[in-house]
């Protein structure tokens, strides 16, 4: 995660999701993943489209919550970009080992897969017998 400084622009909030290490009042750690980005706010009628962040204090989409949040700039230790352009690449962690690879391409290449049965009405929908 990045370190936070209190007097940087939150808009970057924007540009994706953001996990956020956040301290509030009662010295409690909490990490929220969140974003000012349209195209992850579920927006309704009680939603308050007027805030803009502060000098103090942010208002961010809470993901997981499914609500808005106005945290303290003060509060916030530190984020990390998760998604959207200028997040660091997930490629490495989503490959996979060879042996595995080497695994599943013999599995297919082999008769297993053929052999497998399947729910009733998966060899209905095959066939089309739905």
């Amino acid at each position: 995660m990045n370190k936070f400084k209190k007097e940087q622009n939150c808009d970057f909030f924007s540009n994706g999701i953001y996990e956020l290490a956040y301290v509030g009042e009662g010295g409690e750690e909490q990490l929220f993943s969140v974003t000012t980005s349209i195209h992850n706010v579920a927006f309704s009628d009680d939603d308050d489209d007027d805030f803009s962040s502060s000098g103090v204090a942010v208002r961010v989409f809470d993901m997981i919550a499914e609500k808005w949040r106005t945290l303290l700039k003060d509060g916030i230790q530190s984020t990390e970009q998760l998604t959207g352009e200028g997040a660091p690449s997930n490629e490495k962690k989503l490959q996979a080992g060879t042996e595995y690879m080497e695994s599943i391409m013999e599995m297919t290449a082999s008769e297993e897969l053929d052999s497998m049965e399947y729910p009733e009405s998966v060899n209905d929908s095959i066939r089309g017998d739905s």
